[in-house]
């Protein structure tokens, strides 16, 4: 945030947490944060996805917030980082050349979302993918509409029950929205990611 705020500097940070973390974090950062930054409690729903939604652009680490954060069309930058000694076995052992599912599960193998990943993952790196979405409306577009795209094959088919979940809605792509608007028929972000990977299991073992 640092590094983005030297080009924006008017910049601004909103970052969900667990309600029980925030009063720990506002002590620790004090007025040591070099942005104007607002505490989300994560597990409101609706307050969450209005803190997405208030953004231009997303930060967030690999796994359920990605489709979170498709689900309320914000575009966002990947990073994730993990110990040098993990790094580097994940790095001779991954059989995927990325992290998000929605990189991963991509049609032609192009990146959807820009990733920073293991040692790319700096503070440089992330700041300048993510002034590169922040000056390109039309990249900002495609990766909304692509991964857009992917989520919605990721629903599941009307009236499925999964783990109590219920999906009422008439088609996928009401599915989808409800993500973002709608909480009483909530799809877990947690069940497409799973469902995603499911899937793709048991086409690798009907070949």
């Amino acid at each position: 945030i640092a590094e983005l705020k030297r080009i924006y500097p008017n910049v601004g940070c909103v970052m969900p947490m667990l309600p029980s973390l925030i009063p720990e974090v506002n002590r620790q950062i004090d007025n040591s944060w070099p942005c104007a930054l607002r505490l989300v409690p994560s597990e409101a729903i609706e307050e969450r996805y209005a803190a997405f939604r208030s953004g231009d652009i997303a930060l967030t680490a690999s796994g359920t917030a990605t489709l979170q954060l498709v689900a309320a069309h914000v575009p966002c930058v990947v990073g994730y980082r993990c110990h040098p000694l993990t790094q580097m076995l994940a790095k001779h052992l991954a059989v995927v050349r990325h992290v998000s599912l929605p990189n991963i599960f991509s049609p032609d193998g192009s990146r959807v979302i820009p990733e920073a990943v293991f040692f790319e993952c700096t503070p440089e790196r992330l700041a300048t993918l993510m002034h590169e979405l922040l000056q390109d409306p039309a990249q900002r577009y495609r990766q909304i509409e692509r991964a857009t795209t992917f989520l919605q094959t990721l629903s599941p088919c009307t009236g499925a029950d999964h783990g109590g979940i219920l999906y009422s809605y008439g088609s996928c792509t009401n599915q989808v929205s409800a993500l973002s608007h709608n909480s009483k028929h909530l799809i877990r972000p947690s069940i497409l990611a799973a469902h995603a990977i499911l899937n793709a299991l048991n086409r690798v073992s009907a070949t």
